[in-house]
């Protein structure tokens, strides 16, 4: 009897797990950016190509500035190989399609860049419907820190924490908290009833103020921080959300041929009279160029989901040192980068194929394939 009973449950408990709505949504392997944690890795001080999915992210400094208390202010060149995901359109019937993330292409982010995410995506193209919900916190190297926590047909209940080792804290809508005590506020925070859009669909924090009370402001115009110096930004047609570093310039003479856009970044520098440089200005100039570059997909053409058409974009190509140096970028069709070229003269080449395909978990509408790296080549 008591074992007729235990199968019993057993059924039970199976069958609830595979028609409960919402599903909250799970880590897949196809869309992870950045850095996980515990992850394997080869690679060298620039670049890490996942051994578990293939992956390739660069994350290479460009300046920082020590501040004062427990913040820092950096900029960095961050990518991620991991650029398209399905997206499942709302209407019933409507076709499935392949998508690049918002953050396609190499990007120039701060080290206070965490955004808040918060997609609800409903597919209504098999019965019953399956809702996916998902709340994360993307730290500034690309990875999205899934949020955990109770819900309900009615929303979220606060407060929610990182389901990995990170030990976020976002206890109410408009608030994250880092581990070290940090705390982000984020303007307008809202949570996404729409489709998801993959990637960075999400909002920039508005103010950072460590456990001493000492803060980082972000606005329109950029960043102030612990010094009251400011570090000029501007929104780029390229983000749904946020400030990027650098503000629009017509002259790309600093930049390579092909360049069709550039922004520069004037940044504080040694002060007069204590440079050992050429430079007597007290500041320091970037410029980051842009070019256009053709994407387009071939997952499994002819079937569905329907592959991306040829369409151009603009990414980011080079980024221009004040020494007039560079760090370059070359793309494939994807937007992955086979070559990254050195300040210095040397690069690292890379070479992609199609990785295993990954299983859908309980019906749920998953990005089931994508691009890994092959050879890397020095």
């Amino acid at each position: 009897m008591t074992r007729n009973y235990c199968r019993l449950f057993a059924c039970f408990l199976v069958a609830a797990v595979f028609t409960i709505v919402p599903v909250f949504a799970q880590s897949n392997l196809n869309e992870d950016q950045g850095l996980k944690p515990y992850d394997s890795f080869h690679g060298g001080d620039l670049d890490s190509v996942s051994l578990t999915n293939g992956s390739l992210a660069l994350h290479i400094p460009l300046v920082s500035f020590p501040q004062r208390g427990n913040l820092d202010l950096g900029f960095s060149i961050r990518y991620s190989s991991k650029g398209w995901h399905v997206f499942f359109p709302p209407n019933k019937g409507a076709t499935k399609r392949w998508q690049p993330t918002v953050n396609t292409g190499a990007q120039i982010v701060s080290s206070v860049d965490w955004w808040m995410q918060s997609n609800t995506h409903t597919d209504s193209s098999v019965t019953p419907y399956v809702t996916t919900w998902s709340q994360s916190a993307t730290s500034p190297d690309g990875n999205a820190h899934l949020l955990g926590g109770q819900i309900d047909g009615s929303g979220t209940t606060y407060p929610l924490r990182s389901l990995d080792a990170s030990g976020l804290l976002h206890p109410d809508l408009n608030t994250l908290v880092l581990s070290d005590g940090t705390v982000y506020k984020y303007p307008n925070m809202v949570v996404n009833t729409g489709s998801s859009g993959g990637g960075i669909d999400g909002v920039q924090a508005s103010l950072v103020t460590d456990a001493n009370g000492n803060q980082i402001t972000i606005n329109s115009s950029g960043w102030t921080d612990t010094l009251g110096r400011v570090f000029p930004g501007s929104a780029r047609p390229t983000l749904k959300f946020g400030i990027q570093p650098g503000v629009a310039t017509t002259d790309l003479s600093a930049c390579p041929a092909g360049t069709a856009s550039a922004q520069v970044f004037t940044v504080p520098g040694v002060a007069p009279g204590n440079s050992t440089s050429s430079s007597s200005t007290g500041t320091r100039t970037f410029t980051f160029c842009y070019s256009n570059v053709t994407l387009s997909t071939a997952f499994n053409p002819g079937v569905p989901p329907t592959d991306y058409p040829a369409t151009s974009t603009s990414l980011l190509t080079a980024v221009v040192l004040p020494d007039s140096t560079m760090w370059n970028f070359a793309y494939d069709n994807y937007g992955e980068i086979t070559r990254l070229g050195f300040p210095t003269g040397g690069s690292i080449s890379y070479t992609y194929d199609f990785g295993p395909g990954a299983t859908c978990l309980a019906g749920m509408a998953l990005t089931q394939g994508s691009r890994w790296v092959r050879p890397r080549t020095v």
